[in-house]
């Protein structure tokens, strides 16, 4: 089995994993009579940590290789989704949180590092962009398959998701003994060094302007996107008086459409000339079904516009992954990506904060179109990245399709 069908199927176990508790997290929390405030602590905290911890395990994964980084991430998920199952408090629910946001701080880009590391050394045909275009239909079609069994199982109880969790992930773990294997050319080195190394890839971030921008505008899209992307689902809930089981079958949807939308991200490239010109258009479309969305926030209409919405995800994100890992080195790769997994989750835990705050004083529906506006100047950012890479002739040949 070469490095990229290790890498897709260890990615693809890795979604089906968290994919059991996407349709029931926040309305568990509400079967334990968790407030609207509480809730968005727990999600505010696995937010905090994951900035606080992203640097740390960064480096601890230049130290001690991806491999050990992805067993001590899915050991920790194990623990975590333990605890969510046998807890029932407040406190209890804190803590799994804590543990979920530190495993995922050990995972986040661990993965994709491994593959592009190995991938450069081997003879390939295949575009980084494809790649993960094709690893995007894997991973969606595990959270349609899981999501919609989380929502089945949660119909009987709201528990036993979180145990389909932890078995999943004890799965990983032995497939990451079984498959994963250092990166050729992988020398440990001392704690030290690898922190200095670490240091000079944050540099070398600064320095590269449209790296640096690419990546701020993940963190715009984390943070224009994370009141929506949490609450609205139990906004439809209560919208429209459905079941846990109505809820499961809009998962469905929603995971087929990023399945479609991976499926064409190869055909719609063709398109373009350059990799840029694809993320305004498809930035453009995905603004104005955001925008549909939640103009119809209150009929069935919603769940369509939202699906359209979904479709495009997978279609700017896979060029946006393409751009961020053809720019930065081997030796900084890791850093490079957990920092950028930083940064979404910090503009998430900002937005959650200050879109909820906006919300509370004027409703959530008119939070969200300021939501949508912000997302929309991601159309700016891209073109800005666009003329900044075409002035020099390394990052020009990156940017063709």
């Amino acid at each position: 089995m070469n490095i990229v069908k290790k890498y897709y199927l260890l990615k693809t176990v890795y979604s089906f994993a968290l994919s059991f508790t996407k349709t029931t997290f926040v309305i568990f929390f509400l079967s334990h009579k968790m407030t609207s405030t509480e809730i968005g602590l727990i999600f505010g905290l696995f937010n905090i940590t994951s900035v606080a911890f992203e640097p740390i395990t960064a480096v601890l994964v230049s130290w001690w290789g991806e491999r050990n980084s992805m067993l001590v991430g899915s050991i920790l998920k194990v623990i975590a989704g333990t605890l969510f199952f046998f807890g029932d408090s407040f406190s209890t629910f804190l803590a799994a949180e804590f543990i979920s946001a530190v495993a995922f701080t050990f995972i986040s880009g661990t993965l994709t590092a491994w593959l592009v590391n190995n991938y450069n050394k081997e003879s390939n045909t295949l575009k980084l962009y494809e790649i993960f275009a094709q690893m995007k239909k894997y991973k969606y079609a595990a959270l349609l398959i899981g999501g919609f069994l989380g929502a089945v199982v949660g119909d009987y109880s709201l528990d036993l998701p979180w145990i389909l969790n932890a078995l999943c992930f004890s799965m990983l773990i032995f497939l990451i003994v079984l498959l994963m294997e250092k990166s050729i050319g992988y020398e440990p080195r001392t704690f030290p060094l690898k922190l200095k190394e670490s240091l000079s890839s944050y540099g070398m971030l600064l320095k590269d302007k449209s790296l640096s921008l690419l990546m701020f505008s993940s963190f715009l899209s984390a943070f224009s996107l994370a009141s929506v992307k949490l609450f609205w689902l139990p906004t439809v809930k209560i919208n429209l008086n459905t079941s846990m089981m109505f809820l499961g079958f809009i998962w469905v949807g929603i995971a087929g459409a990023k399945f479609l939308g991976s499926y064409f991200v190869t055909y719609f490239m063709k398109k373009f000339n350059y990799k840029l010109e694809s993320l305004i258009s498809f930035n453009w479309l995905s603004t104005i079904f955001l925008f549909l969305m939640i103009i119809t926030i209150q009929s069935p209409w919603t769940i369509f516009f939202y699906l359209l919405f979904e479709f495009g995800k997978p279609l700017y994100s896979s060029v946006k992954d393409d751009l961020i890992n053809y720019q930065t080195d081997d030796r900084s790769r890791v850093t490079i990506l957990s920092l950028h997994s930083l940064m979404i989750k910090l503009g998430a835990s900002l937005g959650l904060v200050s879109i909820g705050f906006v919300g509370q004083q004027i409703g959530m529906q008119k939070a969200w179109y300021l939501s949508a506006f912000l997302f929309m100047l991601n159309f700016a950012i891209y073109k800005i990245i666009k003329l900044w890479m075409l002035q020099t002739p390394e990052k020009k040949e990156i940017l063709s399709v």
